[in-house]
């Protein structure tokens, strides 16, 4: 996937070559409190879809049994929304299906809320949730 830059500010996994990204000495995140730096409304295109795609949030914790992901959000999400998940080892795109709070569900959240979305396939803490437009 090439990557277009539209802002300045990118979380700095995506100014890392890929191949160093597991190398010794390059942080990843949440290791050791360790996690990239990021703006709030980072706004991407990728040449295979021209998608815009805004950044909502970041995973803060991913609870396998159940598949759902705990998000810190920076931005608005409402179900339906497609996303994609973005960090160092995953690169999830899907819909979204479930949005709770507290194990309540709910239909949109806005930012500084703790949420609980359902995932697809596996996430790690400190990986970007980005809004596709």
């Amino acid at each position: 996937m090439i990557i277009t830059i539209v802002r300045e500010s990118v979380p700095y996994f995506l100014s890392v070559p890929e191949k160093s990204r597991t190398q010794k000495g390059v942080p990843m995140t949440g290791t050791r409190g360790k996690v990239y730096p990021y703006t709030a409304g980072i706004s991407l295109t990728t040449r295979e879809g021209d998608e815009m795609e805004t950044m909502v949030g970041r995973v803060i914790h991913y609870y396998p049994r159940i598949g759902v992901a705990a998000v810190v959000l920076e931005g608005h999400i409402a179900q339906g929304d497609h996303i994609h998940i973005l960090g160092p080892h995953d690169d999830i795109h899907q819909s979204v299906g479930s949005i709770e709070i507290g194990h309540v569900p709910i239909r949109e959240a806005d930012r500084g809320q703790d949420i609980g979305i359902k995932v697809t396939g596996r996430v790690h803490q400190g990986d970007i949730v980005y809004r596709e437009t």
